[in-house]
């Protein structure tokens, strides 16, 4: 793919340069909170977060931050 900039990068290249829906969204970032939780009481805490930012949200952007979620902890992002 040849891009605006006049060089090649390839579809992969692409997807990571590009922003994830909802990446910084606080569901995200609390699930994340909650995956990486390391005490009972943090788990806890993590889980009152995630419900009431679950309940503000409709179900598409509770699937789009779930995703972001687990893409960024498999890229150890913080």
């Amino acid at each position: 793919m040849t891009t605006a900039r006049g060089g090649c990068e390839t579809d992969a290249d692409f997807l990571i340069e590009r922003q994830m829906p909802n990446e910084n969204h606080p569901l995200t970032r609390a699930y994340m909170l909650g995956a990486r939780a390391t005490t009972p009481d943090a788990y806890g805490e993590a889980l009152r977060l995630i419900r009431a930012c679950e309940t503000a949200a409709d179900q598409l952007t509770i699937d789009q931050c779930k995703l972001a979620a687990e893409v960024l902890i498999e890229r150890k992002m913080p």
